[in-house]
């Protein structure tokens, strides 16, 4: 007697798909989704601005109101200035590495559903 109940197909691959698409979406939405914050907090926009109103006084007047040479305060602001490119670069980063992961994974379903429709 030949099986004539209906065959269930696998829920891995559908929720792989599902999960990967979703990753992909918010991948590319990232920047929007995220805010600046999670990357650079105020405390540090704060510290970035006054190590750069600290250089440019420096630079006008030999130094700084707290004393510093123009050499301290522009390395201060250096030293700001690249945190602050670090935190911009991991903010795109990530935005790429979830984006990549969710096509991974959505391709890793797909080919999990199309094995399990030639398997039957």
């Amino acid at each position: 007697m030949p099986d004539t109940a209906p065959r269930r197909r696998p829920l891995l691959p559908y929720t792989m798909l599902a999960i990967g698409i979703a990753a992909v979406v918010v991948g590319l939405f990232w920047k929007s989704i995220v805010p600046d914050s999670a990357f650079w907090s105020e405390q540090q926009a704060e510290e970035y601005q006054q190590a750069y109103a600290a250089a440019h006084e420096a630079s006008i007047h030999g130094a700084s109101e707290g004393g510093l040479s123009l050499d301290e305060t522009r390395a201060n602001f250096q030293a700001k200035q690249q945190q602050l490119a670090t935190a911009r670069q991991a903010r795109g980063v990530w935005g790429k590495i979830i984006a990549v992961g969710g096509v991974s994974l959505a391709a890793a379903g797909a080919w999990l559903l199309r094995a399990s429709d030639s398997a039957g």
